[in-house]
C-alpha cells in the first residue's frame, strides 16, 4: 500500500503501478495533491488532484477526482491513452486515445454543478417577474394618487410611492446581475466541461455530466463529446 499527499504541487518522474486488491477501495495505490499533479503513467491508482493533473503516456484503471482539467498526452500530441477506469473532471478532459479496441469500459464525468444552476436561474427569474409586478402595482397606484388634490397627504403618499418604487428597481437590476452571472458561469463551464480526444475515441467509452450521460457505440477519431443543445453530443474537432 503506497500513499502520497503533497500540500501543493506533485511531480513524479516515472510511473505509478498500482493493482486491483480485494480491501477499501481496491486501489493499492494513493496519491493526493492540493495543487497539481505531472507525470508519465499510473495504473490502479486513486488520485485526487485541486490543480491540474497531466501525465504523458498513460491513465490505466485508475479512479481520478480532478478539481481542475486532466490531460493525459506528451508534448507532440502523440502518445496518451486513458484506459478503463473512472476520470472525474471539472474542467474537461483531453486525451490522444480513450478506450482501447476491446471495448474496455471507460468513464469520463464532468464535474460541476450545472444543474444547481439552472435551477438556481430559474428561480431568479421568477424573483424578477414577481418583483416587475409589484414595480407595476406602484405604478397604477402612483397614478391614483396623482389624480387626488394636491395636499400634504398627497405629497407624503408620492414620496413613500417613489421610494417603493426605487427600492423595488434596485432589487430587480441586482438579480438581474446575478442572472447575468450565472449565465456567464454556464457558458464557461459548457466550453470547459467536455472531452477531447484527438486520436481514438472507443467504443465502451462513456461520459457523464449531471443527468445527461453519452455511450460510445463505435470508434470515432479525432473528436469532442460536449453538451450541445441541453443534450451530450460527438462532434469532429476539425
Amino acid at each position: 500500500m503506497a500513499e502520497v499527499e503533497a500540500g501543493g504541487d506533485l511531480i513524479i518522474e516515472k510511473g505509478v503501478i498500482g493493482h486491483h486488491t480485494e480491501e477499501g477501495d481496491h486501489y493499492s495505490c494513493h496519491l493526493t495533491a492540493h495543487g497539481s499533479i505531472e507525470g508519465v503513467f499510473a495504473q490502479y491508482t486513486k488520485i485526487t488532484c485541486h490543480g491540474t493533473l497531466h501525465f504523458n503516456h498513460q491513465l490505466i484503471h485508475c479512479d481520478v477526482t480532478c478539481f481542475d482539467k486532466v490531460e493525459v498526452m506528451d508534448a507532440g500530441g502523440r502518445k496518451g491513452t486513458i484506459l478503463g477506469g473512472i476520470v472525474r473532471a471539472l474542467k474537461g478532459v483531453a486525451a490522444v486515445n480513450v478506450g482501447a479496441d476491446a471495448g474496455t469500459r471507460t468513464e469520463i464525468n464532468m464535474l460541476g454543478d450545472l444543474a444547481a444552476k439552472y435551477l438556481e436561474r430559474k428561480v431568479l427569474l421568477q424573483e424578477i417577474e414577481e418583483e416587475e409586478h409589484k414595480l407595476h402595482e406602484i405604478d397604477q397606484a402612483a397614478s391614483k394618487v396623482n389624480q387626488l388634490p394636491d395636499t400634504d397627504k398627497k405629497t407624503t403618499l408620492i414620496h413613500r410611492l417613489n421610494l417603493s418604487k426605487q427600492h423595488e428597481e434596485a432589487r430587480i437590476n441586482d438579480v438581474k446581475q446575478r442572472v447575468e452571472t450565472i449565465d456567464n458561469y454556464i457558458e464557461n463551464y459548457i466550453t470547459q466541461a467536455r472531452l477531447t480526444c484527438q486520436g481514438h475515441l472507443y467504443s465502451g467509452v462513456v461520459i457523464s455530466l449531471d443527468e445527461h450521460t453519452l455511450a460510445i457505440d463505435h470508434e470515432r477519431q479525432g473528436a469532442f463529446v460536449g453538451l450541445l443543445e441541453n443534450k451530450l453530443q460527438i462532434s469532429p474537432l476539425n
